[in-house]
C-alpha cells in the first residue's frame, strides 16, 4: 500500500509547500519595515513561482511541452531567485538564522539541479561530476517518491522562500520550523547521496567501449523503439509525425507501443492504421498494456472484477492491433508495483495465464511475454514460472533502465537477467522490451552509454529476439530519444548505428 500511497503524498506535500510560498510571499511583500528591493523580489517570486513550476512539469512532454520549449530557462531562472531571496535574508538577518540557513542550503542545491537539468536537457555538454547534482536530489526524492523520481515530469523538488520577521502566530511559528527542518533533512539527505552519485554518472563509462557481437543469419535481432508514449486516446498528430519520422530514419525493424486497458475502440483503431503501414514494411510490433489511473484501487476492492478487465484488455487489443509480440501486463513489479501496488507472485500468474490463454485463442502465432523489469525476488519467481511450459508464455521480455545508482544498478540488473538464463532448464525466447537511460538526471552521454550497453548485451545472447530502444520521444516519461523541443538525442545515433551493424 506505501507504493501507491508515498508518490501522491509527495506530490500533495510538494503542493503544499507551493501554497505556502504563495501565501508567505504575499504576507512579506506587505511588511512595512521591510527592504523595498527585498520585498518587490519576494513578491515577484510569489507571482511567478507556480506559473515555473507549470513550465517545469508541461515542458517534460514532447506533445504539451513543444511549445513552450523555449521558456525551459524560466524554471532555473526562477529557482534561483529563490536561493537569492533566501541569502538575502540571511545575510540582512531579516528572520530566524536556524530557520533561513537550511532553506537557504537547500535553495542552493535546488538551483544548482535545475541548471544542470536545464543545460542537459538542451545538449549543452557538461563535466560528468556535475550530473552528479541532480543524480543525488533525485536520489533523496526516490526516498518518498520511489523509483517515479526518476523518470516522472512530475518528481520536481520545489524551492521555498525564506521566511522573514516574527510570526505573527503560533502555529506559524511552528510551521515554518517544521519547513526549516524537513529542508535540513533535504540537504542532508543528497550530500549523503552525492559520492554514490557521483559513482552513478561515472558507472556509464563501463560500456564505453563494449562491442555489438554479429549475429547467426538465422538468428537476427530486431531493434526498434517505443512509440507515442502511453496511449489512452487517440494519437497525437505531432506525435505520430516526430515518432513516424524517427522510426523510418533509423530503419527500424520493431516497434513497441503501450495502451492503457481503458484505451477506447476509436483510439486502437487509429492507432491499428498506423501499425498496418509499418507491419507492410515488415516492420515487427510489439504491444504492451499499461495501466489505469484507478486500478489501484480496483485490484484492492474488487479483485475479480479487476482481473477480468485486465482479460477483456487483452481480448480488445489483440482483435484491433494484431501485434506479433504482447505483453499483457506491463512490469508487475515495475510499474505495476506502482499502479496497483504489490501483488503476490500467486495471483499475478493466475492473471497472466488467463491473458495468454485469451491471446493464444485468438492469435495462437502471437508470443506472449511476462516483462521483468524490479529483478528481485518477487520478479524472479514470477520469471522462473513464466519460463515454464505449465505458465502458458512464450517468453521473457527485460525492461533495462538505470536505477538510482546509475550504470552500477543497470549492470546489476543484466547480471540478474544472466543468472535467470542459466538458471533455466530449457531455453526460452527473449527480448528486451525496454532499454533506455535518464537523460535529465543522469545526463545524455550517460543515456547514449546505457542503450548502446543494452543493446551490446542483446547481440552477444541468441535467445533474445529483439531490443526496443527507449521511448521515441519524452511523453509521460524523462527518457525519450527525441528531447521536448524536437531535438533528437545522441542515443538516437547509437541505435541507428546498432541497426546497421546488426544486418
Amino acid at each position: 500500500m506505501l507504493t501507491l500511497l508515498l508518490p501522491s503524498a509527495a506530490l500533495v506535500v510538494a503542493a503544499l509547500v507551493l501554497l505556502w510560498n504563495v501565501a508567505l510571499a504575499g504576507r512579506l511583500a506587505r511588511i512595512d519595515e521591510a527592504p523595498r528591493q527585498w520585498a518587490t523580489l519576494t513578491g515577484l517570486l510569489g507571482l511567478f513561482l507556480l506559473p515555473a513550476v507549470v513550465i517545469r512539469i508541461v515542458g517534460s512532454s514532447l506533445v504539451l511541452g513543444r511549445t513552450i520549449a523555449s521558456l525551459s530557462w524560466f524554471w532555473p531562472v526562477i529557482a534561483t531567485l529563490v536561493a537569492l531571496q533566501a541569502a538575502w535574508t540571511l545575510s540582512r538577518r531579516l528572520g530566524v538564522r536556524a530557520v533561513v540557513l537550511p532553506i537557504a542550503l537547500y535553495d542552493a542545491l535546488v538551483a544548482a539541479g535545475a541548471w544542470v537539468e536545464f543545460a542537459s536537457g538542451n545538449g549543452t555538454p557538461l563535466p560528468w561530476w556535475l550530473h552528479a547534482i541532480p543524480t543525488a536530489i533525485t536520489s533523496a526524492t526516490g526516498y518518498v517518491a520511489g523509483t517515479s523520481a526518476l523518470v516522472s515530469p512530475f518528481a520536481v523538488a520545489p524551492p521555498l522562500l525564506a521566511p522573514a520577521f516574527r510570526a505573527r502566530w503560533a502555529i506559524n511559528a511552528t510551521v515554518r520550523g517544521t519547513i526549516a527542518l524537513g529542508a535540513l533533512v533535504a540537504v542532508l539527505a543528497v550530500a549523503s547521496e552525492l559520492p554514490q552519485a557521483a559513482y552513478a554518472v561515472r558507472s556509464f563509462d563501463n560500456y564505453t567501449l563494449v562491442p555489438l557481437r554479429e549475429r547467426p543469419e538465422d538468428r537476427p535481432l530486431a531493434v526498434g523503439t517505443r512509440l507515442l508514449g502511453t496511449v489512452d486516446g487517440t494519437p497525437h498528430p505531432q506525435a505520430l509525425r516526430w515518432d513516424l519520422d524517427l522510426a523510418d530514419s533509423v530503419d527500424v525493424d520493431a516497434v513497441s507501443v503501450r495502451v492503457t486497458p481503458r484505451a477506447s475502440a476509436r483510439a486502437l483503431d487509429s492507432l491499428a492504421r498506423v501499425l498496418d503501414d509499418l507491419r507492410a514494411d515488415s516492420v515487427l510490433i510489439v504491444a504492451a498494456i499499461g495501466y489505469d489511473l484507478d486500478e489501484g484501487l480496483r485490484a484492492r476492492f474488487a479483485p475479480t472484477a479487476w482481473e477480468r478487465s485486465r482479460i477483456a484488455a487483452v481480448d480488445k487489443v489483440v482483435r484491433r492491433l494484431r501485434p506479433d509480440v504482447l505483453v499483457p501486463a506491463s512490469e508487475p513489479y515495475g510499474a505495476g508495483a506502482r499502479s496497483v501496488g504489490v501483488l503476490g507472485v500467486a495471483r499475478w500468474q493466475a492473471v497472466l495465464r488467463e491473458c495468454a490463454r485469451t491471446a493464444h485463442a485468438l492469435r495462437p502465432a502471437m508470443r506472449v511475454l511476462h516483462e521483468a523489469a524490479a529483478f528481485d525476488a518477487r520478479d524472479s519467481a514470477l520469471t522462473a514460472w513464466a519460463a515454464s511450459r505449465e505458465s502458458g508464455l512464450d517468453g521473457i521480455g527485460y525492461a533495462f533502465t538505470p536505477g538510482f545508482r546509475g550504470g552500477a544498478s543497470l549492470e546489476a540488473k543484466l547480471q540478474a537477467a544472466d543468472r535467470w538464463r542459466r538458471a533455466r532448464r530449457t531455453p526460452t525466447r527473449e527480448w528486451v522490451t525496454l532499454a533506455a537511460g535518464n537523460a535529465w538526471v543522469h545526463g545524455e552521454v550517460a543515456q547514449e552509454r546505457a542503450v548502446w550497453g543494452v543493446l551490446a548485451w542483446a547481440s552477444a545472447r541468441t535467445s533474445v529476439e529483439g531490443v526496443i530502444a527507449g521511448d521515441a520521444a519524452d511523453y509521460d516519461t524523462r527518457r525519450g530519444l527525441r528531447g521536448p523541443g524536437g531535438r533528437l538525442r545522441p542515443a538516437t545515433a547509437s541505435v541507428r548505428r546498432a541497426i546497421r551493424a546488426l544486418r
